[in-house]
């Protein structure tokens, strides 16, 4: 690791998540300085605490108060709100307003790199709600100078999360039901992710805004799963397939109100 990267300090938002926490430790051990703001700080565990490269702050997408960006070079923003209001009482995306608040800080720090990681679910066509919201904070983030990293599935590094679910679920259960069970997705090992947007985050100028990042070829969701059974609990799983297109009309309806 050169030099710069090890003068450099970085910032995470959504630092105690499943990426967040992985990518934390990530930059440690190769000596980045590393400011993690979540919403719960006093949650990081005390070795984190100890550590004299590591700080933590308390942070909400919702919050319009001054963050501690001082000596940032960059920022990577992962913390993602779900919406789970009705859709008929859906004005303000907190996403969105989260993005606006952090690029108006960025300016007030003179920071020029924010890496956004979003999901290949984020697409202008995308019938999800979470791809929708991802979308919209896409297009804001590359509108104002930064960066878009578009992440397939996530697995890998230590568990955590949905990931970490994903897993019991797998080792929990002999058939297991799933929607879209054909559905092509291009995963990516977190540790692959985590050293590209290490790289992203060193930029100050990109000439491409949006990475897209995963396997080259598409694989099968229920082969994927499949293959995370047999690496971890050396069984095989037998998938119950739902109607996904009734499922996604009743949901569809039901969120309005």
């Amino acid at each position: 690791m050169n030099e710069y990267l090890k003068s450099q300090s970085i910032a995470i938002t959504g630092a105690n998540s499943y990426v967040g926490l992985n990518f934390i430790k990530f930059c440690l051990d190769k000596k980045i300085k590393v400011k993690a703001f979540c919403r719960n700080p006093g949650s990081f565990s005390d070795d984190l605490k100890k550590n004299s490269y590591f700080e933590g702050f308390p942070y909400t997408l919702s919050s319009k108060s001054e963050l501690k960006l001082k000596n940032v070079d960059s920022i990577i923003h992962l913390a993602n709100q779900r919406v789970n209001s009705s859709r008929i009482g859906f004005n303000i995306d907190p996403n969105l307003e989260g993005a606006k608040h952090l690029i108006a800080q960025c300016k007030i720090h003179d920071i020029k790199n924010i890496i956004f990681l979003s999901s290949h679910l984020a697409y202008k066509e995308t019938l999800s709600q979470y791809g929708k919201s991802k979308f919209a904070c896409e297009k804001f983030f590359i509108d104002n100078g930064h960066t878009v990293v578009r992440s397939g599935i996530v697995f890998g590094g230590e568990a955590l999360g949905f990931y970490k679910n994903l897993l019991f679920a797998l080792k929990s259960n002999k058939f297991f039901p799933i929607i879209c069970a054909n559905a092509p997705i291009y995963p990516i090992h977190i540790e692959d992710l985590m050293n590209i947007m290490l790289m992203l985050s060193k930029f100050t100028h990109n000439t491409k805004k949006l990475y897209c990042l995963g396997e080259k070829h598409s694989i099968k969701l229920n082969f994927f799963l499949s293959r995370l059974a047999y690496k971890f609990y050396n069984k095989k799983i037998i998938f119950i397939s739902l109607p996904g297109k009734i499922i996604y009309i009743l949901t569809n309806a039901l969120g309005y109100f």
